[in-house]
């Protein structure tokens, strides 16, 4: 498995969703065809980044269609992150580094399990913090949909190193990152359109980039109206983008500050 090195984690984010706009090959479905209750899609496997800077500049969730109130992102946090245990995890990174900084030991922080309906868990499993021969970060993640639940994730990876960089004095903590799997399906992918918007984009695949065009102009460059309320939040996003009215609230420094407010 070959490593991808980036910059910082918007460059993982925009390789992830290049990766998959790139792939030829949809996933078939059991009994012959690709269509799954009206969505195509397209998976990745096994993928290692190495990010140099934890830093997400100009990813904002808001453009991708959350709410600026930013309840999803206190929902995201909630789900991932237990108080105490994390706080805990945080405690103990610091005082190995006061007082034992050259001890090579990872430190390993598990996600919530998630219940019933989530027997796999959430899409990010873990955080081990390494602190020799310098301060870094491993995540490790069953699974990450691009664009939308994607972004989140990799907003709030940001706000976790840059909690730790306040913890231990350093500037900047590097990430390695792996991904056991990395989709898209058609639904998700009209966010990435508008979120490209004026620009042009085209998937690989011919079925599937025939479904979006097809979409886009039957649904968004018409005045048709939604009934299902992911395609009316969708539509809305993409008028509002349309009328230079998006707001770019919901960055690294939103995640940062309700972290925080999370732990305390």
């Amino acid at each position: 498995m070959k490593t991808i090195k980036v910059d910082n984690l918007f460059d993982l984010w925009e390789d992830l969703c290049e990766r998959l706009r790139d792939h030829l090959d949809l996933v078939p479905k059991a009994g012959g065809g690709f269509n799954f209750r009206g969505d195509f899609y397209i998976h990745l496997y096994d993928l290692m980044f190495e990010v140099k800077h934890s830093h997400v500049p100009g990813l904002y969730l808001d453009h991708l269609g959350y709410s600026p109130k930013g309840s999803k992102v206190r929902h995201l946090i909630g789900k991932y992150l237990d108080i105490n245990i994390t706080n805990q995890w945080l405690d103990f990174i610091k005082d190995v580094m006061q007082n034992s900084p050259d001890v090579a030991g990872d430190i390993l922080l598990n996600t919530k399990p998630q219940g019933k309906r989530m027997m796999p868990g959430g899409c990010i499993n873990s955080f081990i913090y390494r602190g020799a021969p310098h301060p870094s970060l491993m995540v490790i993640s069953r699974s990450v949909e691009l664009p939308t639940k994607g972004a989140a994730d990799i907003l709030l990876v940001s706000a976790i190193c840059q909690l730790l960089c306040d913890r231990i004095g350093v500037e900047n903590i590097p990430i390695r990152w792996f991904f056991s799997s990395a989709w898209t399906r058609t639904r998700t992918s009209f966010y990435y359109k508008i979120y490209k918007w004026p620009k042009k984009i085209r998937f690989a695949n011919k079925l599937f980039q025939q479904y979006l065009e097809k979409g886009w102009k039957k649904y968004y460059l018409t005045d048709y109206e939604f009934s299902y309320n992911a395609n009316i939040r969708a539509k809305a996003l993409f008028l509002r983008k349309k009328a230079g009215e998006l707001t770019s609230e919901l960055d690294e420094d939103f995640f940062y500050d309700k972290l925080v407010e999370y732990l305390e």
